[in-house]
């Protein structure tokens, strides 16, 4: 999703009672600002789709948002609001950026995001290798 982030407004419109978040960023990412890169994409984007340039430049705050939001929901147990708990990468796992498009990277990706849920269900310990190589 290139503009988008964390449905949690949308579970919680659709009067969802628990959510389960798996987020495929590694644990304690804030959601950051548009570095250099983003901030070129951006600038390229803005000449011929303006409303794509600025989609683009809002995901970062849409992201803060549902970071905050989620946040908000897990320490609070509030009546009428859903619970929600969370499955998270872990810290020393590297971050994805939202345009990646090498499949190694992608797939390491997934695979952490895979080993995450894992960790949280499974009741041992169960992994993927995390040095994929990847067929053709």
């Amino acid at each position: 999703m290139l503009t988008g982030g964390v449905a949690i407004e949308q579970a919680i419109e659709d009067s969802c009672t628990h959510i389960l978040v798996l987020l495929t960023r590694p644990e304690g990412t804030k959601g950051k600002n548009a570095n250099l890169y983003d901030k070129l994409i951006i600038a390229a984007l803005r000449k011929r789709f303006p409303i794509l340039a600025q989609n683009y430049l809002q995901g970062f705050e849409n992201y803060r948002a549902a970071l905050a939001k989620i946040e908000q929901l897990r320490s609070n147990n509030w009546n009428g609001l859903p619970k929600v708990e969370t499955i998270k990468v872990p810290s020393y796992r590297p971050e994805v950026h939202r345009l990646e498009r090498r499949p190694k990277v992608l797939i390491q990706g997934a695979v952490d995001g895979y080993n995450a849920v894992m960790a949280s269900f499974a009741p041992y310990p169960l992994s993927v290798n995390e040095d994929v190589k990847i067929i053709r």
